[in-house]
């Protein structure tokens, strides 16, 4: 989740499709520095601390429970104008996203070389599909 989101910011800085509008403008690199390093991975740790360890209903209700906080939180800043969205993204292609990212954090967790090989295809089918230009992420 953290070295995702540095890559988000360094290979598309120049086509962002989401970004957080800065507390304080003269700042905006503390808002990214306090999602990435505070709020990630206390995600992270949370997420997978409290996973259930067996019953398929209760893990795929722990999933979902994740999907609609972030889902929600991020309502909140979009409508708050906290968040702002660009080329062709949206609140439910992040929703989307995030129904990715959790089973991701999971699948990162048990087997990291098979998430990690899972995301370079992500990666690359979210690039072409948001029309990212080449430029921009080499």
């Amino acid at each position: 989740m953290i070295s995702g989101n540095l890559l988000h910011l360094f290979f598309s800085s120049q086509y962002m499709v989401w970004y957080f509008v800065p507390d304080n403008a003269a700042y905006p690199v503390h808002t990214e520095l306090v999602y990435t390093f505070i709020i990630f991975p206390a995600t992270v740790l949370l997420f997978l601390d409290r996973y259930p360890k067996s019953g398929k209903w209760k893990q795929l209700i722990y999933l979902a429970w994740w999907v609609l906080i972030y889902s929600a939180c991020e309502w909140v800043l979009s409508e708050t104008g906290r968040i702002v969205y660009d080329h062709d993204w949206s609140w439910a292609w992040s929703t989307i996203f995030d129904c990715m990212m959790f089973p991701m954090l999971l699948l990162h967790h048990r087997n990291p070389i098979l998430a990690y090989g899972l995301s370079v295809l992500i990666v690359v089918a979210l690039v072409y599909g948001f029309h990212v230009p080449m430029s921009t992420v080499l």
